[in-house]
């Protein structure tokens, strides 16, 4: 009787999904959500709430301390001048974000895991074999467990920046430009 039910287990489960690390099946999980979402500058309350069960607790923070900033910008830019905004992705190192993910090898230091992740955008409005139809690029995605759960605390971009990074310097310029 267990063998029939192992058995049966392992054709529930998708090839693989068994023998991954509860941080690549979180990163997994991050990257099925920016990729359903893409081009996404700051994410709708609505979205925070699908975050909150993958970014850290602090990246959530920031990115409603950054939608009330950029509330702000948008009340004092006087009429017809463009507010002090977020624009493009926030969530991969590309501003219109990304088509397709693969993953590269965990890391494990502690209770952090550092999973490179190999994004691809491919970009319909180009011809096939045009040089500007795909680009492809590497972030690196930090994840830190707290209490048994996996987050994403940062996510470092391939131009030296961060997802963390870009939130803090926006809250930093909003602060300045938006009085």
């Amino acid at each position: 009787m267990r063998l029939l039910f192992l058995a049966l287990l392992s054709l529930a489960l998708p090839a693989g999904a068994a023998d991954k690390h509860p941080a690549q099946q979180h990163a997994q999980a991050y990257y099925t959500w920016v990729l359903k979402h893409p081009g996404t500058a700051l994410p709708s309350p609505k979205e925070r709430t699908q975050l909150g069960k993958l970014l850290a607790p602090e990246l959530i923070t920031l990115l409603q301390q950054a939608s009330a900033a950029e509330k702000q910008c948008v009340k004092t830019t006087p009429a017809g001048d463009k507010p002090f905004v977020l624009e493009g992705d926030l969530f991969t190192g590309n501003y219109e974000g990304a088509s397709e993910v693969s993953y590269g090898e965990l890391r494990l230091e502690g209770a952090q895991a550092v999973i490179p992740a190999n994004l691809v955008l491919i970009d319909p409005r180009f011809p096939k074999a045009h040089p500007f139809r795909t680009l492809v690029w590497q972030d690196e995605l930090n994840l830190q467990e707290s209490a048994g759960q996996w987050r994403v605390r940062d996510v470092k971009f391939r131009d030296g920046g961060s997802l963390r990074q870009v939130l803090q310097d926006y809250l930093l310029n909003a602060e300045e430009s938006c009085k």
